[in-house]
């Protein structure tokens, strides 16, 4: 018995019957037969009489696999029900905008920050300057917007991925 997740963070109950191939899913049965072998990246299967040529994009994670069907890739997390009661408690990442957020790309020191909080920003406007390995890098505004956050100021030392503004 496992817990799948899709894309959607939609659960879904799994009962595999390796004796009979048989796959139920939320109570709705499905007889699989595939040729999968471990470290095969394409593979075909029938599931209940129908051919299904798959792709297998990524494994690197136990718990996580992304499968490519149809032109669609779709992402699982398989989890046994005792994991997956757990789980709620591990910190999500939070999700930036990057059209929003600009985030350092290397580590540096902020040579100048030319946006305030409140202010209004234009795409394509120079945002900051960020000195690294005595080379200065412009970076410039990526969507129209007011500032909401200035987080750094200047001669401060960034790491790389640091927050440096938020456009609201």
């Amino acid at each position: 018995y496992v817990e799948l997740m899709d894309d959607d963070n939609k659960s879904y109950n799994v009962k595999i019957d390796n004796e009979n191939n048989k796959i139920i899913i939320d109570n709705n049965e499905f007889i699989v037969d595939t040729n999968y072998n471990i470290g095969d990246f394409v593979f075909e299967s029938i599931v209940n009489n129908s051919s299904a040529i798959c792709q297998l994009i990524s494994n690197n994670s136990e718990h996580e696999i992304v499968i490519q069907y149809k032109g669609l890739k779709h992402k699982f997390n398989l989890r046994i029900p005792e994991e997956n009661n757990l789980f709620q408690f591990v910190p999500k990442p939070e999700v930036i905008d990057l059209e929003r957020v600009l985030l350092a790309p290397m580590p540096g020191n902020i040579f100048s920050i030319n946006v305030k909080v409140g202010q209004q920003v234009i795409a394509g406007q120079e945002a900051c300057i960020i000195e690294a390995m005595k080379m200065q890098n412009i970076f410039y505004v990526q969507k129209d917007g007011i500032v909401k956050n200035v987080y750094v100021k200047q001669g401060d030392a960034v790491a790389a991925e640091q927050k440096i503004f938020e456009i609201e």
